[in-house]
């Protein structure tokens, strides 16, 4: 019998390598899925014991592992006696959340990792761009600094990045390599990063870029009001920036000062050392006006009032 010990805190990562285990299995197999705590030790232990109706490989998992080390200690003897049995085919695949290693439970985890091969990852103790590089690097793909920068500015977990690295890498395998039009072709852009853009863009008045992105809010029916005040707390957070940037602050001091990820912090910071803080002032200016005037009543159609100050 072969064990494999995964602890993690984030399941993905677990149901991923199970998938991998599956795949290098050689044989025909059936598969059963029990929860320690739910089931307890003994349906787990007469599973690995039990031989195949049909003559198959077993692949058990175990989910809530971290249970077996509170068992008591004729039930554990009795589960290590099970995985002790080199002469089974079958394969346990112990999945955890995490450990608590007081007392003898670390002497315990000791024990069971002789009979079979530990993976930890813990994604919270993982910033998002060595975990891209990471993923990246693994399969010998190609990429740059920038590359990365884009791809977790579009993203808010972990979770979320594994799924991205998933598409990216499946779309460009033949390739082993990725730039940032891979990343916008392939990776759903959040709102936040087309208003973003849609900001930059008025600033650089490049109105064909600001119409065709507008056109894109209006298909995802965000509603005028709603793009105003986002437009207006971009221009204010970009002024920000800009200052910050002049006082030598670092990418990681920004992003940690706007709550933002590394990624966003980069380009937010790549645009204040191009743009006017004049020009930022000036529309930051008319937007908040603009907004007065809607609400007040001045302006009767929102949606044109918007568009004619893509047209200034």
């Amino acid at each position: 019998m072969y064990t494999y010990i995964i602890q993690t805190d984030d399941l993905s990562f677990a149901e991923e390598k199970i998938e991998k285990i599956k795949e290098g299995i050689e044989t025909e197999y059936e598969v059963a899925t029990y929860d320690v705590e739910d089931d307890g030790i003994y349906q787990i232990v007469d599973e690995l014991n039990t031989i195949s109706l049909f003559d198959l490989t077993k692949v058990v998992i175990a989910k809530s592992a971290e249970a077996i080390l509170s068992l008591d200690d004729k039930k554990y003897q009795e589960f290590i006696g099970t995985i002790s049995n080199f002469s089974s085919s079958n394969i346990l695949v112990m999945v955890s959340k995490g450990y608590d290693l007081k007392g003898d439970k670390k002497e315990r985890l000791n024990e069971i990792k002789k009979y079979g091969a530990y993976f930890e990852m813990n994604l919270r103790n993982i910033s998002l761009d060595e975990y891209a590089k990471r993923e990246l690097d693994s399969d010998g793909f190609t990429y740059k600094k920038e590359n990365i920068d884009l791809l977790i500015s579009y993203i808010s977990s972990l979770t979320e990045l594994h799924q991205a690295i998933e598409k990216l890498k499946c779309f460009k395998w033949d390739e082993k390599t990725i730039n940032n039009e891979d990343i916008n072709k392939i990776i759903t852009r959040p709102l936040d990063t087309d208003v973003y853009e849609l900001v930059t863009s008025v600033l650089k008045k490049d109105r064909k870029r600001v119409f065709e992105i507008y056109k894109d809010l209006m298909i995802q029916r965000v509603e005028v009001g709603y793009l105003l005040q986002l437009l207006i707390n971009k221009f204010q957070e970009l002024n920000n920036v800009y200052i910050l940037v002049k006082s030598h602050m670092t990418q990681d001091e920004i992003a940690q000062t706007f709550n933002i990820k590394p990624g966003r912090a980069y380009y937010m910071m790549k645009d204040a050392k191009s743009l006017s803080l004049s020009d930022i002032k000036s529309n930051l200016e008319y937007l908040m006006k603009l907004d007065i005037d809607i609400k007040t009543g001045n302006v009767l159609n929102d949606k044109e009032a918007l568009e004619i100050y893509f047209l200034r």
